[in-house]
């Protein structure tokens, strides 16, 4: 580190307050993110946009999300499918009861980005499966194991997919539950 920290040192230090239970874990990412931006030897990336909005999304503080998206993600950086996904995820994490309208909104704020020609704002299946999280928060099911395959085949059809984002995660459950009864 002879010229010292870059930016990547930085971005692992706001990655690590976002995943810390410390109280001033999120002002005190604010205030190296700060000092990041006041330094001029420092080209903040994309990645360091994200280091600092995962500190909003995991505790679900919605508003700061959407403005660091909107406000200073898009001003530096044409923004990414993560981008948008973490949003999604701290409404996941609110307790606003609209948040499966939201999530739908910016689901179709990203196709229609990828429409006009940003291919990195393909939802993939995170995205899906965070916007279905969003959509059964304040639903009558407590778990996406609970619902019916009819419900799937409806929550599919309403957010246009082919295919169910947790196909995976449910053929793991399955399996570990066989492994189990053996």
């Amino acid at each position: 580190l002879k010229n010292g920290p870059s930016v990547i040192h930085y971005t692992c230090v706001l990655n690590a307050w976002a995943k810390s239970d410390d109280e001033n874990a999120v002002s005190r990412a604010e205030a190296l993110f700060r000092s990041m931006t006041e330094n001029n030897e420092i080209d903040l990336d994309l990645a360091a946009y994200h280091g600092m909005m995962l500190n909003y999304s995991l505790r679900g503080q919605v508003e700061k999300a959407e403005t660091f998206l909107f406000d200073d993600i898009m001003a530096a950086h044409k923004p990414n499918r993560n981008s948008f996904t973490m949003l999604i995820d701290a409404y996941a994490r609110c307790s606003s009861k609209d948040v499966g309208e939201k999530a739908m909104k910016t689901l179709n704020k990203m196709r229609e980005l990828h429409a006009a020609g940003n291919k990195e704002l393909a939802p993939d299946d995170v995205t899906y499966a965070s916007v279905i999280r969003c959509k059964m928060k304040n639903g009558k099911l407590s778990s996406i194991r609970d619902m019916t395959e009819f419900e799937k085949f409806l929550m599919m059809r309403e957010l246009q997919i082919e295919s169910w984002p947790f196909r995976h995660q449910e053929s793991y459950l399955e399996a570990s539950l066989l492994d189990k009864t053996k």
